[in-house]
């Protein structure tokens, strides 16, 4: 990592050199991320922008965090085309986020969490230089949502303590600021050539997070309700491979005698280069017509005008006692769209 970075500065003008080293911080973070990602299983799933769309215009309600049954421990969750929103910086959509689970022992016990390293894509420029990763990188934003042991803790309130706590730094920790300063202090009177900067990079993060904090409500939302829709009973097909593909290894993925014989071979294609999908099929309901074109009149006798009703989660009973719950989408729907009228927003079709 260091060294590519080294690298990349001796082929850079001096003048287009950072004047921090906060890029290479947020580098080994994002790669941290891809190496959970790649240990898993390297599994993606892709929302398509229809999908997209109707999630965005869904309710979290109640739904508890115990609901939520995640297809991996970690994966990526991609949104075709990216959203219609960045992070602060220069222009950028944001394009998915790296999803995971995983458990902290602290002083107070086993501590669970639900995170969130939500990436983005630059959009002034289809190609970018070797370089930009370290004059120009793209932001990311890292929201981890604590899991209490309370079984009624739901979606709604991890975002809440997440967006309102120290878990998301929005201001500079004192602790690891003084400690900071005092190190540069000492590395001054050693003898080395260093500066006591006007703003740490424990600052610049957490005014990065501040202004990013509005729009990361919403995206996180977002990110919520698509593992919910994972969550509800998708059917993963057979996994494919690239056609080209070496066909003798493939088998040996698929077909091998012993799990290591299959683990075995999957490795091999992968240090060639070549990975599985799965097509996710979700059991989407279809959308209610009827309810839709219920009550089309007020109390007062006037038609409404079109306009959507907000989508929402059912979380149905079932299993022994009907003490577990399975959640159901009742996805949104476009009120009096008979009408023909103009109506804010698009009207998407879903294929089920």
């Amino acid at each position: 990592m260091v060294e590519l970075y080294n690298a990349g500065l001796g082929r850079m003008a001096l003048e287009q050199r950072p004047s921090t080293m906060d890029v290479v911080n947020k580098t080994v973070s994002t790669l941290a991320h891809i190496a959970n990602f790649a240990s898993a299983g390297r599994n993606s799933f892709l929302l398509p922008s229809e999908v997209t769309a109707l999630l965005g215009r869904t309710d979290l309600g109640d739904i508890r965090l115990a609901d939520i049954r995640l297809p991996f421990r970690a994966f990526y969750l991609a949104f075709a085309g990216g959203l219609s929103v960045g992070l602060p910086g220069l222009p950028n959509v944001i394009d998915g986020a790296y999803v995971e689970t995983f458990t902290i022992d602290d002083d107070a016990g086993p501590q669970r969490y639900l995170t969130f390293y939500v990436t983005t894509r630059r959009t002034e420029s289809p190609t970018r230089a070797k370089s930009a990763w370290i004059a120009d990188p793209e932001p990311h934003f890292y929201a981890p949502l604590k899991i209490l042991a309370n079984v009624q803790d739901t979606l709604e309130a991890a975002i809440e303590r997440a967006t309102t706590s120290s878990d998301i730094a929005l201001e500079a920790d004192p602790e690891a600021q003084a400690a900071l300063v005092d190190g540069i202090r000492q590395a001054a009177e050693d003898g080395y050539l260093v500066e006591e900067p006007v703003t740490t990079g424990f600052e610049r993060a957490a005014a990065f997070n501040v202004l990013a904090l509005p729009t990361m409500r919403s995206v996180l939302a977002l990110l919520c309700n698509a593992i919910c829709l994972l969550s509800a009973e998708p059917v993963a097909s057979e996994p494919t491979w690239p056609t080209d593909a070496p066909q003798s290894l493939v088998d040996g993925a698929l077909h091998g005698p012993t799990p290591k014989r299959r683990r075995t071979a999957m490795g091999q294609l992968a240090e060639r280069g070549f990975f599985s999908a799965r097509n996710i099929t979700l059991q989407l309901n279809a959308p209610n017509t009827a309810e839709a074109q219920a009550d089309l009149t007020m109390p007062s006798g006037r038609e409404l005008l079109p306009h959507w009703r907000r989508g929402h989660w059912r979380r149905q009973a079932h299993g022994a006692g009907n003490l577990e719950r399975r959640l159901i989408w009742i996805r949104p729907v476009l009120v009096r769209r008979d009408r023909g009228e103009d109506v804010e927003g698009h009207v998407y079709v879903v294929s089920n």
